[in-house]
């Protein structure tokens, strides 16, 4: 395995939620140096976008 992955839909909704949001891709990033391994946000999206062109 050459990459670790972090895959997160949607939750991100306030304040709170963004600073764990980083936290966890902090803790990737540690990770990945420790392993010598690349770090990835490997999927991300939001369900039932509210606009139809989006």
């Amino acid at each position: 395995m050459d990459i670790m992955g972090y895959d997160d839909y949607h939750s991100v909704q306030t304040a709170g939620t963004r600073k764990d949001f980083v936290n966890r891709l902090e803790m990737l990033v540690e990770m990945t140096e420790e392993y010598s391994k690349i770090p990835t946000m490997t999927e991300t999206g939001y369900e039932a976008i509210p606009d139809s062109t989006w």
